[in-house]
């Protein structure tokens, strides 16, 4: 802060030496330094518009745009309640986020070096005059209409800067008050619509996507859930946050390569979606390869793919499901690269050696690696390892990399044998990295393990060693245990497709680390030439056993043999295992290779326990010497020694290789020729019939060469014409390829190496398509036609490679190429011979046929004609009948491939395969409206993906191609109504299916693919169909209405239009309603708005056309048609969705860039059609009203069931200027032409009165007082008419009305959330519903008064329930002709008006009734009965009535009442609501409330508020401050008359309309009570209470001044109620007799031992003086009257005392008395014909000129606060509002007391000097010696 003041000081001096100069540009900054004055907070982050430098350079001037603080965040969200829960404070919440956040701008002087600018926006602002309406403010990137400031200043600007804007001079140049002169400084850019292009992120969008997000995040949400517990949520928003904004540094500094870069995008939008749907917030669609926004413009098929991917996906774009992967891509073996990290643990020596290998859950995948480890730990030699050949088949499952731990201890003299000990191992699941597209490295930790047994014995539970990995594997801890010699091994682990581990080099070469392979256990024809033989060691079981370790040495026994366990070891005579106990697995694999060939040999075993041998075992390897290798499979040897068997071995033989084992038919056809030399050919064709014998993992070892062998002998047979031979040859041909493709899709690598690079025969290509065209003749006969079109796919590649090699050689290529259409073409009418048949047993044939056909097309392309391809693709497809719902779908799937070819994309041929595909649709979409019920969805998606297929090539190129676009026109109404259809089964779906899964949009397969949905998104309601529908019907009506093409052009359709139009239209309302998908899919929400507009223009020329009939068929015009056209149009103009203006940044610049100003383009549509409508004013009426056309048709569409009145009047209140402007004109039109047409304007009012209630009580963006004020000014100054015009009354009268009604409800809408301001929100709401009943809406009014009803029930108010009950009857009359519809809330029959207001008022009777609220129900009964008596005469209702109203009367005497507290508040500052500021109200307490009270539950309701309670002194107008105040309710008791009447009576009277309250104060000045003066406030409420709301405004204050002597009046009157009281209650038998009250009363009465008590005012009667001024001696006479009834009251409280006193208090009794007798002897005199007091007892009802002896209440009920003082009432509780009720009176209050309570609202001098004043006054013992204040 001090920083701020020396450069606040620096700046004043500057100012003297240089001068304040404007920018040419208004300059956009961020600030990067704090900065702190005054009147200007700049902190890190906010935004600088700079509009003036200083010449010095060091200081900018310019508007700061701050967020909204945490502390702001925190303070809203504890206005909502005391104690928030997760689900009170998650709808305010959510309802803030989805607003733009609420900036607070401020002028000021900024230091250059606390900003960094950006960049500068739009053109000069220097250049003067009206081009400052082309200033910077207007560019494309800001929007006036978020400025901030008074609305006269600035609502010239809004209008003529804003983007939205047209020309509005006029229109302000006729509003009174507005000025278009240049302002003194630039308005404010408040709204950013697009990311900068010269921001230091240009080349990286996300850089300031990413902080604008967190930006947002921050100020609107992380506070507000952690004020509301949602610890869990902001924990996980917080690791969003931190992860994004690591990777916005990394792409700000450069840091990251270009795969790198490509990575941290993905990752950051799915950071970004992650984020928003953590928060339930609009989920925006982003482009993965730049992070811009997408504005599917490009390509709207992309964009809902995306936002669908993006709202559902769990880690999308991680993992993609846009389409499916290319298949050859997909099925390449794996190739996984291990990288060496580290490891970690305390026991490594010299020799321990850690292998690695690959394996699943039951079996071994590759050899293992060796790596060895160096003492430190780190791993020597060697830093990575590629293991190779993985089957895609194997890595699609679980895959673990495990790791193994030995140690070898070298022989010593004790032992001669190498002893090598498992140490540790462990595994890793590494299944991950097969599961996503991001081919990167990925760290795992392997946690390392050790066997044991607890016993030292090892037995089926547990084998030791050897079964170690499978136990972890499986998660058994038996046997299992940690280590600390080797405790984890860190690696990273990546994987690469390719199709052999020789493709890898380049990829080798490029890394820099020393790499090995390591070798696969699986083999295939690719694979290099191999035998070996894997022996996996398992459990060794002894005889005779010890304790000693077992060792096994294998070898061989022709000693030709060589074993090795690891890829990089070099393999050995004699191979060792590692040691083990007895009954413990080994659990090693050892290779066996170099085996010899030329005889039989053996593996040997040779077992020692110790260094003792004691016994061998041997294994045979060959089962035929040279070509078989013995079986595979687990095998038990015995341990034999000098014959007597020790013990047995266990192991499993896995033979890998490619040299022997192969099987017997391969060998055969691999053999033909000598075969066929030697037996003949029906040999050679018997072998090959054999060939679907053949295993799939024999054809895979022995693929290539048995192709090579089949592919020879058809081209040898077929030269020499023996065609038996070679259609048996190519019969086998077929089936190796479906082995090995369709049976095996796994596999397809292996065939297309083989077509790369081994196919190579010669003058076949012919032969493979006669061959084909051959069986295809006889489809019926022969059973290999399935097969046949299965492997079509790979057949088709084989003629295309065998014809690109006879192309190459042949001379004659024309020639050559005829011939191979004409087969194609021959080939082609079989198949379209086959599928025309509808025979069922052919249909799945017709279906594998249908699925495969389209290869030979693809394949043969480069050899033959595109257009002889289309004509075949063509005919074939429409020769395939619909008789089978199988082949129908496929037939789409065609149409899907045909669309996706090379054909398509060719312009010669788009436009006619364009026209079949309509044609060909068309039935389904009939078939499909027509069967909605049961009909496939998914087929439809079908459909609707070869739409989509040809939208990707024709949008691009859309405007060039105007007559294909054309040709789309008559999709259009049929999709709508498929569309309305389909939507209207989703709205009857049953609700509490809740979706789980989603699949990909526009499908490409069927069955539909699914995949689970993100598991953080909740109750996701969507549907792809409707999703696909609608983006279908985005692109029919873009291309529609760029071809101009219109409804009424289409022939098709020309009988149904009116129908086909209302189905657009309905069609455009589901999209607006966003049913299918969340609201919060921004991106695709804002396409469907585009979509919806560009349906209204399309329909622009048919709605003028032909639905606007000729002023003499003017009863033809279609009024329905009209309406729900506009209101579909003005949905779009006022969608909150894409209401840019209240939006925050993220959505804003979203929605902008994907619909611009889509809502001025839809209002200036509307306004063009609305003129339309209209009829030309005459020169009269022009002149009369100022407006051009009104009235025509346009009274059609306001008033009744089709106005569109509320829509208009919600525009009319718009932030968007011209749509205001717009509006306001419509608006005008709607009033003049109600005018014109009935000379009566209430119609029109109730209906705009209503229309404003709904849109304050449905929309979630509601207008403010900026916007109301622009409205009217506007709407007054568009009307011009004279004041002596007889219109003018109404229209004012109508404009005032809604000006008034606008202010009501925007008091409602600016109450706050929360449970405290219930009641504030209640107020407010009255107020409105009191105006709505006025104006007639009555169904409006009694729906929210019910509501307001049983909410007080519920709570137990039964008192403003009834005052709620009785409003709510108050709007019907005791009619009882008129018959009311039925009612849902309040639940009504239909009835009579009588009938419901009677029912209301029986309601209102009982809640009064409990609330003992007896003053109301008694009027309210009264009322009824009257009803009964003079309206219906039900004399027996009537009876039953009156009883109940004496029963009411009975209870105003009988029940003892406790009175309510009352208190002012003054609300003072601008802090407060406008609905609260700079007021007063007197608010009602409950009985028992101290003040203290109140002031806690006004601090919870108003956090930080100041309490004062001084009611004199005014407080500033400034700040955030309430004065609070005891008030007291008005005695009336003057209004009694002479009345002696019961204190229940007087109870009930002083509560009867009660809206007068007083408080009470001292003047200052007085030397003691006779000569003090009082002021008395008194304040008169609006409404009498109680209110529905427990408070009212008060309406008028009064301040008079008491002399001494109406004080002493007042307070003998208060003593004398005081008195009566105590007899009353004697007499009626409700005294306490235990309580000494009466004696102390009468006591004090009798002779006051303080001051003198109330005898003391007898000096103001007997001084002569007072009595010679005529004012004063009417008040001396009423004093001296009031002794007497003063006297009479002690006389009557005696008497009673005499009653109830007990024998020990007869002397107190007599001294009474006889005190009494000499203290009063004046009055006692002259109290004319009283009798002694010991003569007769006097009457408890006093005399007849007895005054004001009445009561004040039930005193036994009465609280401390109304004793039946009336000093009491007036003085004694001024501040003393929270006493507690009492059964019986007290003793008076001391002077002391009382004097402490009025001083609480004096000021400190006042008590001070008050209490000087005081101090001779008060007696020892504290009691009052004179009754007054």
């Amino acid at each position: 802060m001090a920083n701020s003041i020396n450069d606040y000081q620096s700046l004043k001096s500057s100012q003297g030496d240089g001068k304040w100069s404007p920018l040419n540009r208004v300059a956009w900054a961020t600030a990067i330094n704090c900065y702190k004055t005054k009147k200007l907070n700049l902190n890190l982050g906010d935004d600088v518009y700079i509009f003036e430098s200083h010449s010095s350079g060091l200081w900018y001037r310019g508007y700061v745009i701050s967020s909204v603080s945490p502390v702001t965040s925190i303070e809203q969200m504890l206005e909502t309640s005391s104690q928030p829960t997760n689900n009170a404070n998650d709808a305010f919440i959510a309802a803030a986020g989805s607003k733009a956040q609420e900036m607070k701008i401020t002028t000021g002087v900024i230091p250059a070096s606390c900003v960094h600018l950006k960049e500068q926006l739009g053109q000069s602002l220097n250049q003067g005059g009206d081009n400052v309406a082309d200033a910077s403010i207007a560019s494309e990137k800001f929007s006036e209409n978020g400025v901030l400031g008074d609305v006269n200043d600035f609502l010239e600007n809004s209008i003529r800067h804003s983007p939205f804007s047209n020309d509005y001079e006029s229109i302000l140049a006729e509003t009174s008050g507005l000025s278009l002169e240049k302002p003194s400084r630039p308005p404010v850019p408040a709204l950013r619509l697009a990311d900068s292009d010269l921001s230091d992120s240009a080349f990286e969008p996300l850089v300031d996507e990413i902080a604008s997000v967190v930006k947002e995040w921050h100020s609107v949400f992380i506070y507000r859930y952690f004020v509301a517990r949602r610890y869990d949520l902001v924990k996980a928003l917080n690791k969003v946050i931190q992860q994004l904004l690591m990777i916005r540094r990394k792409l700000l500094f450069g840091i990251l390569t270009h795969a790198e870069k490509v990575t941290a995008r993905q990752k950051a939008i799915w950071l970004i979606a992650r984020g928003t749907k953590l928060l339930k917030r609009g989920v925006i669609v982003r482009d993965q390869a730049t992070g811009e926004t997408v504005s599917g413009k490009d390509d709207p098929i992309k964009m809902a793919q995306e936002q669908f991917l993006t709202g559902l996906a769990p880690n999308y774009p991680s993992n993609t499901f846009m389409s499916f992967a290319n298949e050859e891509t997909t099925h390449l073996p794996a190739h996984i690269i291990v990288n060496f990290k580290s490891t970690l643990g305390n026991g490594a020596v010299p020799g321990m050696v850690v292998f690695f290998y690959l394996r699943n859950r039951v079996r071994r995948l590759t050899e293992a690696f060796s790596v060895e480890v160096k003492p430190d730990l780190s791993l020597l030699n060697i830093s990575a390892v590629v293991f190779r050949d993985l089957p895609r088949s194997v890595v699609d499952k679980e895959i673990y990399l495990v790791a193994v731990v030995f140690e070898t201890v070298k022989p010593t003299a004790t032992s001669k044998l190498h002893v090598r000990r498992g140490v540790a191992a462990g595994v890793a699941d590494i299944s991950r990295i097969f599961r996503t597209d991001q081919k990167s490295d990925s760290e795992f930790t392997i946690k390392m393990f050790t066997s044991y047994s607890s016993n030292g014995v090892y037995d089926n539970e547990n084998h030791g060693w050897g079964e170690l990995v499978d136990r972890i594997i499986k998660g058994s801890p038996v046997g299992v245990t940690f280590t600390p010699r080797a405790e984890k091994v860190v690696v990273s682990v990546k994987e690469f497709n390719a199709p052999s581990a020789r493709n890898l080099d380049h990829y080798i070469k490029q890394d820099s680390r020393a790499i090995c392979f390591a070798k696969s256990l699986f083999v295939n024809s690719m694979s290099e030439r191999r035998n070996d033989l894997y022996l996996h060691l398992g459990l060794v079981s002894l005889i005779n056993a010890d304790n000693n370790l077992i060792s096994i040495n294998v070898s061989s026994a022709s000693g030709t043999m060589r074993f090795t366990k690891a890829s990089n070891v070099d393999p050995v005579a004699t191979w060792f295992t590692c040691s083990i106990f007895h009954n413990e697995s080994i659990g090693e694999v050892v290779r066996a290779c170099s085996i010899n060939e030329s005889q039989q040999d053996s593996v040997v075993f040779t077992i020692y326990l110790g260094n003792e041998a004691i016994g061998q075992s041997s294994y045979p390897v060959w089962k035929n010497v040279g070509t078989q290798i013995v079986e595979d499979g687990t095998k038990v040897v015995d341990i034999i020694k000098h014959g007597v068997k020790t013990g047995t071995i266990s192991f499993t033989s896995d033979f890998n290789g490619n040299g022997f084992n192969v099987n017997a038919t391969v060998s055969r056809i691999l053999n033909w020729r000598s075969i066929f030399n030697s037996q003949g050919h029906q040999e050679v064709v018997s072998i090959l019939d054999n060939v679907k014998y053949i295993d799939e993992l024999d054809f895979l070892k022995s693929f290539h060469e048995l192709v090579d062998a089949e592919m020879d002998i058809i081209s040898y047979m077929s030269a020499s014409n023996n065609y038996s031979v070679a259609i048996a040859a190519f019969n086998a041909l077929v089936h190796t390829l479906n082995m090995m493709t369709t049976r095996s899709s796994h596999n397809m690598y292996v065939v297309d190496d083989f077509l790369e690079n081994n196919f190579n025969f010669a003058g076949i290509s012919l032969t493979l398509l006669k061959l084909v065209t051959y069986i295809m003749q006889s489809f019926s006969s022969n059973k290999g036609v399935r097969s046949l079109f299965r492997c079509s796919n790979y057949l088709a590649k084989f003629t295309a490679k065998a014809i690109s090699v006879d192309s190459s050689r042949n001379i004659d290529d024309s020639s050559f190429t005829r011939e191979i259409t004409v087969n194609l073409h021959h080939m082609v009418k079989n198949v379209m011979s086959f599928m025309s048949q509808t025979d069922p047993i052919v249909f799945d044939e017709q279906v594998v046929a249908c699925q495969n056909i389209h290869h030979w097309f693809f394949e043969l392309r480069p050899h033959v004609a595109s257009s002889d391809c289309l004509i075949m693709f063509i005919q074939l497809i429409d020769s395939i009948h619909d008789q089978s719902e199988k082949l129908s779908l496929e037939k789409l799937l065609l149409m899907q491939i045909l669309c996706k070819s090379w054909l398509y994309k060719n312009a010669r041929f788009r436009g006619q395969i364009t026209s079949y595909c309509i044609k060909w649709t068309l039935p389904y979409f009939i078939k499909a409206l027509s069967n909605s019920d049961s009909y496939d969805k998914d087929k439809l998606r079908i459909l609707l993906s070869v739409f989509a297929e040809q939208f990707k090539v024709i949008w691009p190129i859309r405007h060039q191609e105007l007559d294909i676009c054309a040709m789309y026109g008559p999709l259009l109404p049929i999709v709508a109504k498929t569309y309305l259809v389909f939507l209207n089964a989703f709205k009857n779906r049953d609700p509490s299916l809740v979706r789980r899964t989603y699949s990909s949009l526009f499908p490409a397969r069927y069955p539909v693919e699914s995949r689970p949905v993100d598991s953080i998104v909740e109750g996701a309601v969507f549907d792809e169909l409707l999703i696909e529908l609608g983006i279908v019907f985005t692109f029919l009506v873009n291309l529609a209405h760029i071809s101009s093409d219109s409804v009424s052009d289409s022939q098709y359709f020309e009988d149904k239009t009116n129908q086909l139009v209302s189905n657009i239209i309905e069609a455009c309302d589901a999209l607006l309603m966003s049913v299918s998908f969340p609201k919060t899919w921004i991106s695709l929400f804002a396409l469907h708005h585009e979509t919806a507009f560009g349906c209204m223009a399309y329909l622009k020329s048919i709605m003028k056309s032909q639905y606007l009939p000729s002023t003499d068929r003017a009863e033809e015009f279609n009024t329905q048609i009209w309406y729900n056209y506009f209101t579909s149009m003005l949905k779009i103009v006022g969608s909150e969705s894409i209401a840019i203006e209240n939006l925050s940044e993220q959505k804003r610049k979203a929605i902008w860039k994907i619909s611009g100003d889509i809502r001025g383009q839809a209002m200036s549509l509307f306004t063009e059609l609305w003129d339309f409508l209209g009829w030309d004013a005459s020169a009269e009426d022009m002149t009369r009203f100022g407006i051009k056309k009104f009235g025509g048709y346009q009274v059609q569409l306001f008033g009744g069931e089709t106005s569109i009145v509320e829509d208009v009047l919600n525009l009319c209140l718009s932030k968007h200027v011209a749509v205001q402007t717009d509006a306001i004109r419509v608006f005008c039109t709607i009033i003049v032409g109600e005018w014109a047409l009935n000379e009566d304007l209430s119609a029109i009012e109730k209906e705009v009165i209503g229309a404003i209630d709904d849109i304050f009580a449905t929309k979630q963006f509601l207008p403010g007082e900026r916007e109301k004020n622009r409205f009217i000014k506007i709407l007054r100054s568009v009307i011009k008419i004279d004041h002596e015009d007889e219109a003018y009354a109404p229209i004012s009268s109508l404009i005032n009305n809604m000006d008034e009604f606008l202010d009501l409800s925007i008091e409602l809408k600016n109450v706050p959330e929360g449970e405290f301001f219930n009641d504030d929100k209640i107020f407010h709401s009255l107020n409105v519903l009191n105006f709505l009943k006025h104006v007639g809406k009555i169904e409006i009014f009694s729906k929210h008064v019910y509501e307001i009803s049983q909410g007080h029930l519920g709570k137990h108010n039964y008192v403003q329930a009834g005052l709620a009950l009785t409003l709510l009857g108050s709007a019907y009359t005791w009619n009882t002709q008129v018959v009311l519809p039925s009612s849902e809330q309040p639940v009504f029959p239909s009835q009579t008006e009588f009938q419901r207001k009677e029912a209301l008022y029986r309601d209102a009777i009982n809640a009064y009734t409990k609330g003992e609220s007896f003053e109301h129900a008694i009027a309210a009964t009264k009322e009824l009965m009257t009803a009964y008596e003079e309206v219906t005469f039900d004399f027996r209702k009537l009876s039953s009535l009156t009883s109940s109203l004496s029963k009411l009367y009975e209870n105003v005497d009988k029940v003892r009442r406790a009175y309510a507290t009352y208190f002012r508040v003054a609300f003072i500052g601008k802090s407060f609501p406008k609905s609260l500021g700079n007021r007063q109200f007197i608010y009602q307490g409950s009985p028992y409330d101290k003040l203290e009270t109140i002031h806690d539950n006004l601090r919870k309701t108003y956090p930080g508020v100041v309490i004062v309670s001084n009611n004199g002194e005014p407080v500033s107008n400034e700040g955030f401050v309430l004065q609070v105040s005891s008030v007291l309710p008005k005695s009336r008791f003057e209004d009694f008359g002479e009345l002696d009447i019961s204190p229940g009576a007087r109870d009930y009277l002083m509560r009867a309309g009660l809206r007068d309250f007083t408080s009470i104060r001292m003047v200052t000045g007085g030397k003691s009570p006779l000569t003090i003066w009082t002021e008395s406030t008194t304040y008169e409420t609006y409404e009498a209470f109680p209110t529905i709301v427990k408070r009212s405004e008060i309406k008028k204050v009064s301040v008079s001044r008491l002399s001494p002597i109406e004080n002493a009046l007042k307070a003998v009157r208060a003593k004398i109620n005081e008195l009566n009281g105590l007899a009353y209650a004697i007499n009626n038998g409700t005294y306490d007799k235990s309580s000494n009250q009466l004696d102390l009363v009468l006591e004090g009465a009798i002779d006051s031992r303080i001051g003198g008590g109330i005898q003391m005012y007898r000096a103001f009667f007997e001084d002569s003086k007072l009595r010679s001024d005529e004012n004063v001696a009417k008040f001396v006479n009423s004093l001296e009257n009031s002794f007497l009834d003063y006297t009479d009251a002690i006389q009557k409280c005696l008497i009673a005392h005499q009653k109830v006193m007990n024998f020990s208090m007869k002397r107190l009794h007599d001294s009474l008395v006889e005190r009494f007798k000499r203290h009063f002897a004046r009055e006692l005199s002259h109290m004319a014909g009283t009798s002694n007091y010991f003569t007769r007892q006097l009457p408890s009802g006093g005399r007849p000129h007895d005054k004001n002896l009445g009561f004040l209440g039930d005193i036994d009920k009465l609280s401390e606060p109304n004793l039946g003082s009336d000093f009491n009432l007036y003085f004694g509780n001024a501040a003393r509002s929270g006493s507690s009720a009492i059964p019986q009176l007290e003793p008076a209050p001391s002077l002391a007391d009382t004097f402490s309570q009025v001083s609480a609202s004096l000021s400190f001098d006042d008590v001070a000097s008050s209490r000087a004043s005081f101090a001779g006054s008060l007696s020892s013992d504290g009691k009052p010696s004179m009754i007054i204040e």
